[in-house]
């Protein structure tokens, strides 16, 4: 895997347009969890595609949550502007 730096400054290219964000990398399990939690609560959908079921209050199994983070990294991008 590819190291990153933990904060960087980065440029992306939206709508054609050239925009600063910092980008902050995520590589331990716990945050991995939080975040694909969190992003699991917006579209629950995206947890089938990472084999994350939930339990009867629709929560993720925290096994398949632990299983899917020890493979993967989170990239918070944080848009210059944008209150976060």
């Amino acid at each position: 895997m590819a190291k990153f730096a933990r904060n960087a400054q980065v440029e992306l290219l939206l709508r054609g347009k050239k925009v600063a964000a910092q980008a902050q990398v995520f590589e331990d399990d716990a945050s991995v969890m939080k975040y694909l939690a969190d992003c699991f609560k917006v579209k629950s959908a995206y947890a089938r595609y990472l084999q994350v079921s939930f339990d009867s209050n629709q929560q993720p199994i925290q096994e398949d949550l632990q299983a899917a983070a020890k493979s993967r990294v989170i990239v918070l991008l944080r848009i210059a502007g944008y209150g976060m």
